[in-house]
């Protein structure tokens, strides 16, 4: 919850005491909570991101920027219960033909209840996740 009312504040420029009803939290600590947050953020990543970008860094970008456009999808590997998997990202159709980009399926048949159900879960996914960035760019 405290994290809640962290970016709620920030996203949408909201006083403290206007998060009581929604949270059921009290002015204080939702204050609280703001300033917690932020030190937290400037403590993970302060020197590495809160900063003007070097030049160098700008190159970097880049130079990733243009591999990635030439057709080479990004290995994104992690490790869940012991075993090394692959991310992935949920796209549309207008992204390339890389594994790591897992599109909706386009038309499923009528008595096809696997896929529509696979339909409605990556839509529903792909809106929270449209819904969170859009707070977190506020």
């Amino acid at each position: 919850m405290k994290f809640t009312s962290a970016i709620c504040q920030m996203s949408y420029r909201s006083v403290p005491d206007s998060l009581d009803e929604y949270l059921k939290m009290g002015a204080t600590t939702t204050r609280k909570s703001l300033q917690m947050f932020c030190k937290a953020i400037m403590k993970l990543y302060g020197e590495g991101f809160l900063r003007k970008p070097r030049y160098t860094d700008i190159e970097n970008f880049m130079l990733i920027t243009r591999k990635s456009i030439a057709g080479k999808g990004p290995d994104v590997p992690f490790v869940a219960n012991n075993v090394t998997k692959r991310g992935y990202y949920l796209t549309d159709g207008i992204y390339p033909e890389w594994s790591v980009l897992i599109k909706s399926i386009s038309n499923p048949g009528a008595n096809d209840h696997k896929r529509i159900l696979y339909k409605m879960k990556h839509k529903a996914t792909r809106k929270d996740m449209k819904r969170a960035f859009g707070v977190l760019k506020k």
